[in-house]
């Protein structure tokens, strides 16, 4: 492992990670096989049985890392994301490994007017990217785009963290951070990622703090400090808004599919499904 950069460099720049995709993508793309493996055999034990390939859906796809994967595996895959910089990359990196796939720009809250009405076997929105959306109406918006856009029976896997305040005003969690390398050719990423969960239970919402140590062969280091909050919910918060579409709650499993009986507030894959007509 490469030397960590000081994190007290002179002027560093303030470019959101988001509008990086080159570098998101070195920074999440090591372990993406591996954790498509996992969807598939979540797919294979929770979602419907499609006749021919299966078609895939990502919200907040960002570069398409696991739609890429996926598309090579002869899935039939859709993403869709707010940021055009990411979405540019994504279309770039599949028309260079020629790659199908539809890659849209367009807000996760609107998917109607985006996506095929029951067109799509599985859905997912991993590491908490769902906790983008700022409001209860956005994320009820949400659910029932996706609940239209699966066929009956469709899955949608979101991975998440409940958090915040539970319904006694006691808090979940308490500030935390995470470190993260990856290297990609001559150029080394070192992430200092710290979490600030709110502190008063009507600031519903995690403040999250990014710095991002960049280093290209044996030029200078350069860093990047991205700020962004993510909503948070607790078990209540967030059953209450799926009862709200037309979304059904299907379980709770790990990254393989695999039920967990006691998830409490960490990570996991909260799984709704679009029932069946009768």
């Amino acid at each position: 492992m490469a030397e960590s950069v000081p994190f007290d460099m002179a002027a560093p720049t303030p470019k959101d990670l988001y509008s990086l995709p080159d570098l998101y993508d070195i920074l999440h793309t090591p372990e993406t096989a591996s954790e498509v493996d996992g969807l598939e055999r979540l797919f294979a034990l929770h979602g419907p049985r499609p006749r021919g390939k299966p078609r895939w859906l990502e919200p907040a796809c960002g570069t398409a890392r696991y739609l890429r994967v996926a598309a090579g595996r002869g899935i039939r895959v859709t993403g869709v994301d707010v940021s055009a910089e990411m979405i540019d990359y994504a279309r770039d990196v599949f028309a260079k490994r020629k790659l199908q796939g539809d890659l849209i720009l367009g807000d996760i809250t609107a998917l109607d007017d985006l996506v095929e009405s029951e067109h799509f076997d599985f859905a997912f929105c991993p590491i908490n990217s769902i906790r983008h959306i700022e409001t209860d109406a956005g994320l009820v918006r949400h659910l029932k785009g996706i609940a239209n856009a699966l066929k009956p029976g469709g899955v949608y896997a979101v991975g998440m963290n409940f958090g915040g305040f539970d319904d006694d005003a006691n808090a979940l969690e308490t500030p935390s951070e995470d470190i993260w390398e990856a290297t990609r050719g001559s150029t080394h990423l070192h992430q200092l990622i710290s979490y600030d969960p709110p502190t008063d239970p009507a600031d519903r919402f995690e403040q999250v703090r990014s710095v991002l140590t960049v280093t290209r062969g044996m030029r200078e280091p350069e860093q990047h400090i991205s700020h962004y909050r993510l909503r948070t919910y607790n078990e209540n918060q967030w059953y209450k808004l799926v009862a709200k579409s037309p979304l059904e709650p299907a379980g709770v499993v790990d990254e393989q599919g695999d039920a967990l009986k006691c998830p409490g507030i960490g990570y996991a894959i909260r799984l709704l499904r679009r029932p069946t007509e009768s």
